[in-house]
């Protein structure tokens, strides 16, 4: 949760009884069918593994344990943006943070 990686929407929709799985997905949700629109999410991803490859095998830089994709960026600076990963501080009450290693 502290790092912003669950969808809520999608974890209220596993978490529905299965009679009420069965109508979302007679309505489309969560059908598991390919999607096309996924292509360009995937040839980011593929290029910027390869970008982290280089790095590593050139010694140019460290490559990155983990890198973020966002395709929306921010009002500021719009756009897909791709870089490290920056974890947010350690909350000790937070059952995800406290147990990160």
């Amino acid at each position: 949760m502290c790092l912003g990686e669950l969808d809520t929407a999608e974890v209220s929709r596993w978490a529905k009884p299965a009679a009420q799985q069965r109508l979302d997905r007679e309505h489309g949700y969560g059908t598991g069918s390919p999607n096309p629109s996924v292509v360009h999410l995937n040839a980011l991803t593929a290029s910027a593994a390869i970008c982290e490859i280089i790095s590593w095998v050139s010694g140019c830089r460290a490559p990155a344990g983990w890198l973020d994709i966002d395709l929306q960026g921010t009002a500021g600076n719009p756009g897909a943006q791709i870089g490290p990963r920056r974890l947010p501080s350690r909350d000790g009450s937070c059952i995800a943070c406290s147990q990160r290693g």
